[in-house]
């Protein structure tokens, strides 16, 4: 018997700097969830069971809008409008849940993403969501009602939420690429 060919040796590499990043996403969540929970009030009780709301997440992510102009696209979900229903009408903890089945559900059964950008974005939304949650605590007075109020609030954290997570996907590409783009 002839012994089996060596193989090749793969060269060891280091493991992608998005993988460390994913670290610090979940442990921001993490921490901005606890300190939002902890220090402040409920905004309304909540009326909405998670389960429908990770349903619309879930639809929200399937159904992406591709917008062409020129040579350039652009591609978003339509994820604020769950995540609006959810600050107002879900406890935190349920929107938590909701938006991570909701969007795990899409992410790994149907578009069936390579682990680290599923970690990533499942990272993303859960910290983006905790912002949101966070910033809405922060402006808006506890009541059992909606005050006029609530809904500049609720804008106000729905657009930290897409702030935070535009940054972070500018950083997630540039780290994958190799390349830190600093503004000048």
């Amino acid at each position: 018997m002839d012994p089996a060919p060596a193989s090749p040796r793969r060269p060891w590499r280091l493991p992608s700097p998005v993988w460390g990043l994913n670290a610090l996403l979940a442990s921001l969540a993490v921490v901005v969830f606890v300190t939002a929970e902890r220090h402040q009030p409920e905004l309304l009780s909540p009326a909405l069971a998670w389960w429908p709301l990770a349903i619309a997440f879930a639809l929200a992510e399937r159904c992406v809008v591709h917008l062409h102009f020129q040579r350039h696209a652009h591609s978003f979900s339509l994820g604020d409008i769950p995540l609006v229903l959810g600050l107002l009408f879900c406890s935190p903890g349920e929107l938590l849940a909701a938006t991570v089945v909701g969007s795990l559900l899409v992410l790994a059964l149907d578009r069936r993403l390579p682990p680290i950008k599923l970690v990533f974005n499942l990272g993303l939304f859960a910290l983006t969501t905790t912002v949101a949650v966070a910033v809405l605590r922060l402006l808006a007075s506890p009541a059992d009602t909606l005050l006029p109020q609530t809904a500049g609030a609720v804008l106000v954290a729905v657009e930290a939420s897409g702030i935070v997570s535009v940054a972070l996907i500018s950083t997630a590409i540039s780290l994958s690429e190799g390349r830190v783009a600093l503004p000048t």
